[in-house]
Protein backbone atom coordinates (compact mmCIF):
# COMPACT_ATOMS: atom_id res chain seq x y z
CA UNK A 1 0.00 0.00 0.00
CA UNK A 2 1.41 3.37 -1.02
CA UNK A 3 0.27 5.72 1.74
CA UNK A 4 1.71 8.76 -0.07
CA UNK A 5 -0.75 8.24 -2.96
CA UNK A 6 -3.67 7.90 -0.55
CA UNK A 7 -2.67 11.06 1.31
CA UNK A 8 -2.15 12.92 -1.98
CA UNK A 9 -5.68 12.15 -3.16
CA UNK A 10 -7.14 13.47 0.10
CA UNK A 11 -5.06 16.64 0.09
CA UNK A 12 -5.54 17.43 -3.59
CA UNK A 13 -9.28 16.78 -3.59
CA UNK A 14 -9.74 19.15 -0.64
CA UNK A 15 -7.57 21.82 -2.31
CA UNK A 16 -9.48 21.52 -5.57
CA UNK A 17 -6.46 20.21 -7.48
CA UNK A 18 -8.02 16.80 -8.17
CA UNK A 19 -11.56 15.89 -9.27
CA UNK A 20 -13.53 12.83 -8.16
CA UNK A 21 -12.80 10.93 -11.42
CA UNK A 22 -9.09 11.72 -11.03
CA UNK A 23 -9.15 10.54 -7.40
CA UNK A 24 -10.85 7.29 -8.40
CA UNK A 25 -8.35 6.61 -11.20
CA UNK A 26 -5.40 7.28 -8.87
CA UNK A 27 -6.80 5.11 -6.07
CA UNK A 28 -7.64 2.26 -8.44
CA UNK A 29 -4.11 2.36 -9.86
CA UNK A 30 -2.85 2.11 -6.26
CA UNK A 31 -4.99 -1.00 -5.72
CA UNK A 32 -7.59 0.54 -3.40
CA UNK A 33 -10.84 -1.45 -3.33
CA UNK A 34 -12.96 1.09 -1.44
CA UNK A 35 -12.79 4.00 0.94
CA UNK A 36 -15.04 5.45 3.61
CA UNK A 37 -15.39 9.11 4.61
CA UNK A 38 -16.62 9.78 8.16
CA UNK A 39 -17.87 13.36 8.44
CA UNK A 40 -18.27 13.15 12.22
CA UNK A 41 -14.54 12.61 12.67
CA UNK A 42 -13.14 14.05 9.41
CA UNK A 43 -11.56 10.68 8.77
CA UNK A 44 -10.99 8.76 5.56
CA UNK A 45 -10.32 5.01 5.64
CA UNK A 46 -8.97 3.11 2.64
CA UNK A 47 -9.50 -0.63 2.16
CA UNK A 48 -7.26 -2.90 0.09
CA UNK A 49 -8.31 -6.30 -1.35
CA UNK A 50 -5.71 -8.09 0.81
CA UNK A 51 -7.29 -6.77 4.03
CA UNK A 52 -4.88 -3.89 4.59
CA UNK A 53 -6.52 -0.76 5.97
CA UNK A 54 -5.16 2.77 6.15
CA UNK A 55 -6.98 5.55 7.98
CA UNK A 56 -6.18 9.26 8.10
CA UNK A 57 -7.81 12.41 9.37
CA UNK A 58 -8.32 15.34 7.02
CA UNK A 59 -8.42 19.07 7.62
CA UNK A 60 -12.00 20.22 7.13
CA UNK A 61 -14.25 22.58 9.07
CA UNK A 62 -17.83 21.87 8.07
CA UNK A 63 -21.24 22.59 9.52
CA UNK A 64 -22.92 20.35 12.05
CA UNK A 65 -24.47 17.35 10.32
CA UNK A 66 -28.20 18.04 9.98
CA UNK A 67 -30.44 15.86 12.13
CA UNK A 68 -32.90 15.29 9.29
CA UNK A 69 -32.01 13.67 5.98
CA UNK A 70 -32.88 15.56 2.81
CA UNK A 71 -32.59 13.43 -0.31
CA UNK A 72 -33.36 16.51 -2.43
CA UNK A 73 -30.42 18.41 -0.92
CA UNK A 74 -28.11 15.42 -1.40
CA UNK A 75 -29.15 15.00 -5.05
CA UNK A 76 -28.65 18.73 -5.62
CA UNK A 77 -25.12 18.55 -4.16
CA UNK A 78 -24.33 15.52 -6.32
CA UNK A 79 -25.57 17.30 -9.44
CA UNK A 80 -23.58 20.43 -8.56
CA UNK A 81 -20.28 18.61 -8.06
CA UNK A 82 -20.76 16.36 -11.10
CA UNK A 83 -21.33 19.47 -13.23
CA UNK A 84 -18.34 21.26 -11.64
CA UNK A 85 -20.45 24.05 -10.14
CA UNK A 86 -18.94 23.44 -6.69
CA UNK A 87 -15.67 22.06 -5.34
CA UNK A 88 -15.18 19.13 -2.95
CA UNK A 89 -15.20 21.29 0.21
CA UNK A 90 -18.52 22.88 -0.80
CA UNK A 91 -19.84 19.40 -1.64
CA UNK A 92 -18.96 18.10 1.84
CA UNK A 93 -20.68 21.09 3.45
CA UNK A 94 -23.80 20.59 1.35
CA UNK A 95 -24.10 16.88 2.08
CA UNK A 96 -23.63 17.53 5.79
CA UNK A 97 -26.50 20.02 5.63
CA UNK A 98 -28.46 17.26 3.87
CA UNK A 99 -27.92 15.05 6.94
CA UNK A 100 -25.16 12.82 5.51
CA UNK A 101 -22.82 11.51 8.20
CA UNK A 102 -20.62 9.28 6.06
CA UNK A 103 -20.20 7.74 2.66
CA UNK A 104 -18.45 4.69 1.27
CA UNK A 105 -17.07 4.63 -2.27
CA UNK A 106 -16.81 1.16 -3.82
CA UNK A 107 -14.31 1.53 -6.66
CA UNK A 108 -14.78 -1.88 -8.28
CA UNK A 109 -18.55 -1.63 -7.88
CA UNK A 110 -18.48 1.92 -9.30
CA UNK A 111 -20.86 3.35 -6.73
CA UNK A 112 -21.02 5.43 -3.58
CA UNK A 113 -23.34 4.70 -0.66
CA UNK A 114 -24.32 7.78 1.36
CA UNK A 115 -25.67 7.28 4.90
CA UNK A 116 -27.54 9.78 7.03
CA UNK A 117 -27.36 10.20 10.79
CA UNK A 118 -30.51 8.08 11.06
CA UNK A 119 -29.43 5.31 8.71
CA UNK A 120 -31.20 6.42 5.54
CA UNK A 121 -29.21 5.34 2.49
CA UNK A 122 -28.72 6.65 -1.01
CA UNK A 123 -26.76 4.67 -3.60
CA UNK A 124 -25.21 6.74 -6.40
CA UNK A 125 -23.55 5.09 -9.38
CA UNK A 126 -20.36 6.75 -10.59
CA UNK A 127 -21.36 9.28 -13.28
CA UNK A 128 -19.87 7.20 -16.11
CA UNK A 129 -21.67 4.10 -14.77
CA UNK A 130 -25.15 5.67 -14.95
CA UNK A 131 -27.45 4.36 -17.64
Amino acid sequence: MNKAILEETSTKSLSGEMTFPEVIMKLMSAGVESYRVDLYQNRKTFYMPNGEIYSESFDFQGPMIAADYSKAMLLSALEDIQNKRIDYRAFLKQIMLAGIANYHAYLNGRKVVYMSRNGELHVEDFPSAKK
